[in-house]
């Protein structure tokens, strides 16, 4: 339903004037706000309170005159018991962009596993190339469940002492070794950001993916980041993806994820989005003809073949 009458006030309450083409609702001053919803038509509407969980902008295309249209979009009976709503720019066929990070924006798996060994090594145990090889598009979860496969009791440290020991070690690495920052990828963040509320979807830790972009220069860009610790199944399973746009307030399908590894395809293909690989970084050779698109660098991922590709996948 148009926002007028008494929502005219609150909205100018958050948003003082809306100029230009392109300005963004930020709702990060508002930690909940109160939403008229009609239930199954029927009026008057009853009032809702949704948390504002992280940040999110929400673009208003206009041309300068008069104010913009919004509207409300109430979410059904089927993700639960009570109406919700989500103010919404309507956005075309595309609500949110997913990225990936190791082997996407960032070449640091390779610096990832020889942290990893490193650390397993000072505990007397070899790390073969299977090893290495399996951390490429693997969340930590899966990737401590492997080495508790191969080495058992031999393993002596616990997956989170695992992990905050190779991130530490990974500072040293990269010192040594660098960390490649994949062809337009800083430019790609920026570029469909400010179109569309995006997030990171990783396998790597929380402390991982934070040096990560801070390589890139971009962690104010991401206010949603679900790292290993965020959720218990990584990729192929599709439970980041879906959290991730829990997040957000968008519909799976309306989602947009940009991916290097075949694990990381399947995970976005099973949570119902529209997958889009990127070869620059499949340095392991990974089979990406299950994504709905393949492209050379995240510079051919312009606004207009995100929403392109999303239509014709949909």
């Amino acid at each position: 339903m148009p926002i007028g009458g008494p929502w005219a006030g609150k909205l100018s309450s958050i948003v003082p004037e809306l100029t230009g083409a392109h300005r963004y609702l930020v709702q990060t001053a508002y930690p909940s706000l109160l939403f008229a919803v009609p239930e199954a038509g029927v009026e008057p509407a009853s009032l809702y309170r949704r948390k504002i969980l992280s940040l999110v902008c929400l673009p208003f295309h206009h041309s300068g005159e008069g104010r913009p249209t919004l509207t409300w979009r109430a979410v059904g009976p089927s993700t639960g018991t009570a109406a919700h709503a989500i103010a919404t720019y309507m956005m075309g066929p595309v609500e949110a962009v997913l990225f990936d990070l190791d082997g996407t924006l960032v070449d640091s798996e390779r610096e990832s596993a020889e942290a990893m060994a490193r650390v397993l090594a000072r505990e007397g145990l070899e790390v073969i190339q299977a090893h290495r090889d399996f951390v490429v598009g693997h969340s930590w979860n899966e990737i401590f469940s492997r080495l508790l496969t191969d080495f058992g009791a031999r393993l002596r440290l616990a997956q989170q002492e695992l992990i905050d020991r190779s991130a530490a070690e990974r500072v040293h690495v990269i010192a040594e070794m660098g960390m490649t920052l994949m062809p337009g990828a800083v430019a790609a963040v920026r570029r469909l950001g400010a179109r569309w509320p995006k997030a990171i979807v990783t396998g790597s830790s929380r402390a991982e993916a934070r040096q990560s972009l801070a390589a890139l220069g971009v962690v104010e860009d991401f206010p949603v980041v679900l790292a290993a610790e965020d959720y218990a199944h990584g990729k192929p399973s599709p439970e980041g993806y879906l959290a991730a746009a829990a997040r957000l307030g968008a519909r799976p399908e309306r989602c947009v994820v940009l991916e290097d590894s075949s694990a990381g395809i399947a995970a976005g293909r099973a949570a119902g989005m529209t997958v889009i690989a990127v070869r620059a970084g499949n340095f392991a050779g990974h089979d990406q003809s299950a994504a709905h698109l393949v492209v050379e660098t995240l510079d051919a991922v312009t606004l207009d073949l995100v929403e392109t590709i999303t239509q014709r996948a949909a």
